[in-house]
């Protein structure tokens, strides 16, 4: 119970506490800073925010979107900014660095069911995990809700974000006790520099951002567990591939799941990592020798199936600095595979869940295959590769025929010929823009179409 010489530091500190709310979570978050025209900063627990959107409710039940601008799964801590009020109100951050065992500490947070809570404890220990994250150890009671919450200083000062607990049973199952557990603001101003002024620390070096999977056995807190988890490796030494994995929602998913190739795989912490998780955001990072992720690129796919009848196919296809990312047959987006590993293994990784089905192919040729001339008549020429697969990486480089636009010219790649009229063909053409057919029995069984960002229709040349 919260003594009453705590009353006006719990009154003081509860406006700074906010709800957060996804589509299928909530939880609990702390604002620690504010900026001019009505801007706050939130953090809260990364496992509270995997499924978005995301939205912050403040004691006076107002409601505002929130954008996720930090995330670290390692460390399951969050950074959101949200816009705009007036009554935004910073907790302060406190210095967690030279906490003692046996100090008083008290947790705010939204548990499951109407309003805030306050508990209090004593701290029983701070130690650091082999992630390098620092926990705080309470008896403080964490339960479902207050993840992300604050934890307190009698003085209102923040020196832990709370983020699970730990319950220790009898042989009937009975509850003997229950720790709480938060990450210390030590961790969160390694995180997040820009805070250090805040609480009080002297700068010092700081981690680099990281967005890696993180597994833990502690409840409330794994963004993805080990249970349920699959590897596959293809076995290859290449820079040019084609992957596919297959993956569906668990029967009993808990917190997130999903799934990543990590390829390019050179060996310790070098390769490249696309991931796509059950909220429909993905993200392309590299690897280049720490145990840091920097995330290249992210955003959201809607075709991502979430049922538990649907599986989901993730296809990756990799071609020297570019590569391209389709999921269930839709293309997703192109990725800049211009830094960081170069060449090595492709593996899949099952996030919380297991992998159905995964091959890497079309690789197999560490060296391309060039097509040899075969037919030239005037201005038409024709190469054949003479390979017979299904996944493939093709290039073609053209001359523009012309010295100037007058011209009319069309250029592309044929393949999966089963016989002179029956295959595939993909085709630019000098109008500037591009068509895609399937053609069975020299008839056009299908087509598609559209507009090129750039041609080149005089002397130069073009790559498709």
């Amino acid at each position: 119970m919260v003594n009453a010489d705590l009353t006006s530091v719990v009154a003081q500190v509860r406006p700074s506490v906010v709800k957060v709310l996804t589509p299928e979570n909530s939880g609990s978050g702390v604002i620690v800073k504010t900026y001019p025209k009505g801007g706050a900063l939130v953090l809260t627990n990364e496992h509270v925010i995997h499924d978005r959107p995301v939205h912050v409710r403040t004691e006076d039940l107002q409601v505002y979107p929130a954008e996720v601008i930090l995330a670290s799964e390692t460390h399951d801590i969050a950074f959101l900014t949200v816009c705009c009020s007036d009554v935004f109100r910073p907790a302060k951050l406190g210095d967690s660095s030279n906490l003692k065992p046996g100090v008083d500490l008290f947790a705010v947070g939204y548990p499951t069911g109407p309003g805030p809570s306050i508990t209090s404890g004593v701290l029983s220990r701070i130690y650091r995990e082999d992630s390098g994250r620092e926990v705080i150890q309470t008896d403080a009671a964490i339960n479902p809700g207050n993840s992300g919450g604050p934890l307190c200083l009698q003085n209102g000062n923040v020196v832990g974000i709370n983020t699970f607990y730990k319950e220790q049973t009898n042989p009937e199952g009975r509850p003997l006790y229950r720790y709480g557990f938060a990450v210390s603001s030590t961790t969160i101003c390694e995180l997040f520099p820009d805070l250090k002024s805040l609480s009080g620390r002297t700068p010092s070096p700081t981690r680099g951002w990281e967005s890696s999977s993180r597994s833990s056995s502690t409840k409330g807190a794994p963004a993805f567990g080990d249970s349920n988890t699959s590897v596959a490796n293809a076995g290859l030494n290449v820079e040019n591939f084609v992957a596919v994995a297959e993956f569906k929602k668990p029967d009993e998913p808990i917190g997130a799941w999903g799934c990543e190739f990590r390829f390019r795989y050179a060996g310790g912490n070098k390769f490249h990592t696309v991931a796509v998780r059950n909220d429909r955001t993905w993200v392309h990072s590299v690897r280049e020798g720490s145990e840091v992720d920097r995330v290249l690129t992210s955003s959201e796919s809607a075709a991502l199936r979430r049922s538990n009848l649907e599986s989901n196919e993730l296809r990756l296809v990799a071609l020297g600095d570019t590569g391209w990312f389709f999921l269930n047959g839709h293309y997703v987006a192109e990725l800049n595979l211009s830094s960081g590993p170069t060449k090595g293994d492709v593996h899949a990784r099952g996030l919380s869940t297991q992998i159905i089905k995964f091959q890497a192919e079309g690789a197999v040729d560490t060296e391309p295959r060039s097509g040899y001339l075969i037919r030239s008549e005037g201005y038409f020429s024709e190469a054949l590769s003479n390979v017979n697969v299904t996944d493939f990486i093709a290039r073609a480089t053209l001359s523009a025929p012309y010295a100037d636009d007058a011209g009319i010219w069309d250029w592309g790649i044929a393949f999966r010929k089963q016989a002179p009229g029956d295959f595939q063909a993909f085709t630019i053409h000098s109008e500037g823009n591009w068509t895609y057919e399937i053609r069975k029995d020299h008839e056009t069984f299908y087509e598609d179409g559209g507009s090129l960002p750039s041609l080149l229709t005089t002397e130069g040349r073009d790559d498709l």
